[in-house]
This record gives structure tokens, sequence and C-alpha cells, in this order.
């Protein structure tokens, strides 16, 4: 299944994608998986009870619960050098006591995540590679990571 033209690419190399809609379920892409083994994998990766669902129209991607972010993206920096994370994002939201206090990895404000839940939900990651863009009047803000060996989170 070829990647999503909108998905990022590095230095010409398409890593397993992860990506944070503002108002819709995590979407997920897999390098020389077909588009019908990607159901499979995500149950494998996740678990079999996961109930991922085709997205077609403008984002042509598989998708799942956003509850299962972490842990896929350490699942799949176990099993793969690096990984693309791509996050929906409203540059004219003010980044406030809610973002930096928060528990879960879901933000859309202008800091990017940065300071959302204090950084914390990257923990255990180096970022390598960082590209912003407007597409389809949505900003994004894209990061390929790989697992930081100073740390042990995952």
């Amino acid at each position: 299944m070829p990647m999503p033209s909108w998905f990022s690419r590095w230095e010409g190399e398409s890593y397993p994608s992860i990506v944070l809609f503002a108002r819709r379920r995590m979407g997920y892409w897999f390098p020389n998986v077909g588009k019908a083994d990607h159901e499979e994998v995500i149950k494998e990766l996740l678990a079999k009870n996961v109930r991922p669902t085709w997205e077609g129209g403008e984002h042509l991607c598989w998708t799942v619960s956003d509850d299962h972010f972490l842990q896929l993206v350490g699942t799949l920096l176990k099993r793969h050098q690096r990984v693309s994370v791509g996050r929906e994002y409203n540059a004219l939201e003010a980044c406030n006591w809610r973002c930096q206090n928060a528990q879960s990895p879901r933000c859309t404000c202008s800091c990017q995540a940065r300071n959302h839940a204090h950084g914390e939900w990257m923990k255990g990651w180096r970022i390598l590679f960082e590209d912003n863009r407007v597409m389809d009047g949505r900003s994004w803000s894209w990061m390929a990571v790989e697992k930081d060996a100073t740390t042990s989170r995952h």
C-alpha cells in the first residue's frame, strides 16, 4: 500500500507513521505492508480486540483509538529504528496551564505539544527531524523519532 501523500518522508525514507488528528481517531501507516494486512499488523502490535477502520476520502489511512498512541509508538520503536509522528494543531490556540498539566498526549494548541504535560509524553524519544506544514487549511507538526538510548521508558 503506498504511503499517503500527506504523510512526511524523511531524507527520501518513509517510516512507520502515526498521526493524531485534532478531532478524530489516530491514523497510522506501515511501510511494506499491504492495505489488507494493516489491520492484522495493528492487532498484533496492540491487541486482538482493537477495531481499526479504513478512512477513505482525503486521508487514506487506517485509524484506531488514540488511547493507543503512546503504546503504539513505544512498540514500533522496539521493532523499527525510526518512527514518524504527525500532530494536527491550531496555531491560534494559546498554550496554557491545561496543556502543561495534561495527563494524556492529546494536544492541539500552538506549542505543538512541546509543553504538553511538560513534554513527558516524549520521554524516551530522540527527535531526528522536524517539519511543520499546512495541508488543506490544517497545521501539522511532524517529527521523525528514534529511541533515546539515554532513557528507558519503553
